[in-house]
């Protein structure tokens, strides 16, 4: 048997390592011929937050509780105007228990673009001098109005004959369906729905849950059959011909009414109208809630300042010069002409600290500026007299200490001065 060297060993690894696997050893390689061209890069996976709708939407009307609101779509979703909902449809409601229930569904309002301000204006949605506009979405204020004008009432002691359905939407709620009646029982509070009021029916709370795209009219697609219903198709129909029968309800003309027919709205008192006949030049009239609907929501103090006089001096110091320097002098017009006019105006005059606003700040330009401003004195002096009330009540409480002590100290010398028995 032949010895193999070390040397030879490691000379045929070497060989072996570099040398491809061709017949044509390391030296001896066919020429390479072009690269294949690399793969094409993977198609890029779509975004998972996309940027934020850049259209304004165009303004349209939907109904929120039978009343006409103006909204804008964007990016798929209504957006309805609020302070049309506040002054039609939620006028029992104060803003605090709106704001309650807004704080519980976790319902943020977003306000309108300039332009959408505009468009909102010059449609006479909204008054002239209006500064801002609210938007809620339409899931969202179905929500709301859910959650003040369609509560849990009384709950009927006997169960309502049909068949079983529920929906998943804001929490879900599950009941009984009664075809011939056109109305939906709560299994847990008992309480009656038209099917469109059900869908926003819920006793459960969701955690910070994103809702898009709700509209209650379309309720027979969130509406389903339970799966305990032995004959789901026939459930399935009846529901199919109760919402065709909701379309076509909606879908009819109103009749008209007489005027002294009209249903009086919450909180309309009936007033005797007396027919003045109007002046040939008379101003243009106002358009409806510009004095009061609207101008309560945008600045609900702002009536409280309107009786305030226009006229009204913001100080009551002498005026002064804004260029003093300037004056000339009676000893010196000899020096110029008689059309000589000087440069010399008076200073604008702003209201002091005690008053509206502080002197730093310029005149106001609007009434919602200048009610701000009110309301920003008002607190300021309620803050001073907070202070003043506090200090008094120091004050009488040192006075009450002082008053002890003065009693203590006569007391000891009245012992001091007794002989000892």
């Amino acid at each position: 048997m032949d010895v193999v060297t070390p040397h030879i060993t490691s000379v045929l690894k070497t060989y072996q390592a570099s040398a491809p696997r061709s017949l044509q050893g390391p030296g001896g390689r066919a020429p390479r011929g072009p690269d294949p061209p690399p793969p094409p890069p993977p198609p890029a996976a779509p975004p998972i937050l996309l940027a934020a709708d850049a259209e304004l939407g165009e303004r349209g009307e939907t109904r929120l509780e039978g009343e006409p609101i103006s909204c804008f779509s964007v990016g798929g979703e209504r957006r309805l105007c609020l302070p049309q909902i506040l002054t039609s449809v939620l006028t029992d409601f104060t803003l605090e228990q709106i704001n309650r229930v807004c704080d519980e569904l976790q319902i943020y309002c977003s306000r309108c673009t300039p332009e959408q301000l505009h468009e909102l204006k010059s449609t006479g949605v909204l008054p002239r001098s209006a500064p801002s506009c609210g938007l809620i979405t339409q899931t969202d204020a179905e929500r709301l109005c859910a959650a003040l004008l369609h509560a849990p009432a009384a709950s009927r002691p006997h169960k309502l004959p049909g068949f079983r359905v529920y929906h998943e939407c804001f929490g879900g709620a599950r009941g009984v369906c009664s075809p011939e009646a056109g109305l939906v029982q709560c299994s847990e509070c008992r309480a009656l729905y038209v099917p469109r009021r059900f869908v926003c029916h819920s006793h459960e709370t969701e955690n910070r849950t994103c809702h898009w795209g709700f509209d209650s009219s379309h309720w027979r697609r969130f509406l389903l059959v339970a799966d305990e219903e032995q004959d789901q198709e026939k459930c399935i129909a009846l529901l199919d011909d109760l919402a065709a029968r909701d379309e076509a309800a909606a879908l009819a003309p109103l009749p008209l009414k007489h005027h002294h027919q009209l249903p009086l709205k919450r909180k309309q008192i009936v007033e005797t109208v007396v027919c003045k006949t109007e002046p040939p030049e008379s101003p243009p009239k106002k358009s409806r809630g510009e004095d009061y609907g609207y101008t309560v929501f945008l600045d609900p103090y702002a009536l409280q300042y309107r009786a305030l006089s226009a006229f009204r001096p913001w100080g009551k110091g002498e005026p002064v010069l804004q260029n003093p320097e300037r004056v000339v002098r009676v000893a010196d017009c000899s020096r110029f002409e008689r059309d000589y006019q000087p440069n010399v105006a008076l200073k604008p005059l702003t209201p002091p600290v005690d008053d509206v606003t502080s002197s730093t700040s310029p005149p106001p330009q609007s009434e919602s500026e200048l009610a701000a401003r009110l309301l920003d004195a008002e607190a300021r002096l309620a803050e001073r007299a907070r202070r003043l009330d506090a200090r008094e009540a120091e004050l009488v409480r040192r006075e009450a200490r002082l008053h002890e002590r003065e009693v203590e100290l006569a007391r000891r010398e009245r012992e001091s001065a007794e002989p000892p028995c």
